[in-house]
């Protein structure tokens, strides 16, 4: 069987139900003339964003293609903090005081706003 594809522009959408939550994904694409490749997750899934990301640049030859992923009920969320991540920060943040003759002590609420 033979498919020709005649237009680059769609929309699909899909739910699901899974560990106590509900997933409502939505896929937008237009024409492009490469791959552009957007994705959104909710913020304890968004690890996932490369991973997905990657399934759909396996799946799309061109076009701009949005994925958004939606949730509600309770995520199981067990914060990890990156201890060597923060250290890079700080000692990063502590340099560029220095270099720049600023007294500024970086106190944890500002580590919390940096990503990662």
């Amino acid at each position: 069987m033979s498919v020709t594809v005649r237009s680059m522009t769609g929309f699909g959408r899909g739910e699901a139900e899974a560990a106590g939550r509900r997933f409502v994904a939505e896929v937008r694409s237009v024409n492009a003339r490469f791959l552009e490749a957007a994705v959104r997750l909710p913020q304890p899934d968004a690890a996932l964003e490369d991973r997905l990301r990657r399934l759909v640049r396996e799946r799309v030859a061109r076009g701009r293609v949005e994925v958004t992923v939606t949730a509600t009920g309770a995520a199981a969320v067990h914060p990890v903090v990156d201890r060597a991540l923060v250290l890079s920060y700080h000692n990063l943040l502590k340099e560029l005081a220095e270099s720049l003759e600023i007294d500024y002590e970086f106190d944890l609420e500002d580590m919390v706003q940096l990503p990662g």
